[in-house]
């Protein structure tokens, strides 16, 4: 990877999607936190990736979306302000699923998530951003592609769980979600 690193001449930063509160476990401090849409092209979040002990679960996919004419999925890492350190992380892509199925129609599929557990609520505020931009695709729903062994949170939050065991949000539920979450981890959004 540090080929790939020092390939580059020109870097334009992360691009920063919102801002949120977050709650470190131990002291139930609030943290500031930002929410960074990643570039696989820029070196700065090649490093962010590479790097973290926190983002192992995107890594691979990150790296296969850099040799990618048109990468199909999204990477999104949350980190602390004040310390650089990585809160969570996730990569989405975007489907269609037939009308003969539940859930039928457009949806956001959360393939690979990761929580640092020294925070109360890591993953939320990112799960309403992902929420959010499905909602702006006109998505039916947001399915994960993993269980709450994965992601802790995902039991408390308003995604229910699917008989294959992985959760699910539907549209119908997507405002409630985001709106609750917005008010809990003070979010404002940057674009």
């Amino acid at each position: 990877m540090n080929k790939l690193i020092s390939n580059y001449t020109q870097s334009f930063g992360k691009q920063a999607l919102m801002t949120c509160d977050i709650k470190e476990l131990n002291t139930n401090d609030k943290k500031s936190a930002t929410l960074y849409k990643l570039n696989p092209e820029n070196p700065s979040d090649i490093k962010d990736v590479f790097y973290s002990k926190h983002t192992g679960c995107i890594a691979r996919d990150f790296e296969k979306a850099y040799y990618a004419s048109y990468p199909q999925k999204e990477f999104y890492m949350l980190q602390n302000n004040s310390t650089g350190e990585v809160v969570s992380c996730a990569q989405t892509s975007h489907h269609y699923r037939p009308s003969a199925l539940s859930q039928s129609g457009q949806y956001t599929l959360i393939e690979e998530a990761k929580e640092n557990n020294k925070y109360k609520n890591a993953i939320e505020p990112l799960l309403a951003y992902i929420t959010k931009s499905a909602s702006d695709k006109f998505d039916e729903s947001v399915f994960t592609a993993f269980d709450e062994n994965t992601i802790k949170g995902l039991s408390d939050s308003s995604f229910s769980k699917a008989d294959t065991g992985e959760y699910f949000i539907s549209r119908k539920n997507f405002v409630p979600f985001i709106k609750n979450t917005e008010k809990a981890c003070n979010i404002e959004y940057i674009v």
